[in-house]
């Protein structure tokens, strides 16, 4: 018996799309979501103005991070015991 576990986005739980794993962290605090494309991009923006420009002023707020785990694009066939199903 094989077990398919699917990741859907936190805010639209479309079956059809991919997802990002997305921890974000502000004030001592932080939250981990699964974002679609769509939702992640807001992040995705939000990241390319946290880069520094390399002055030595210059940090980086430490509001965002995006941490993208390949293995959690698309379903994924687990057998009961947490195993990859065998094929035959």
């Amino acid at each position: 018996m094989a077990k398919l576990e699917i990741t859907v986005c936190d805010v639209c739980s479309a079956l059809d799309r991919s997802t990002t794993a997305v921890v974000l962290g502000a004030h001592g605090r932080s939250v981990a979501l699964d974002l679609c494309d769509e939702h992640a991009e807001p992040v995705t923006r939000l990241m390319v103005l946290a880069q520094p420009s390399g002055g030595p002023d210059d940090v980086a707020p430490q509001i965002v991070t995006l941490a993208t785990d390949p293995t959690r694009r698309g379903p994924r066939l687990r057998s009961v015991d947490g195993t990859p199903p065998q094929h035959h």
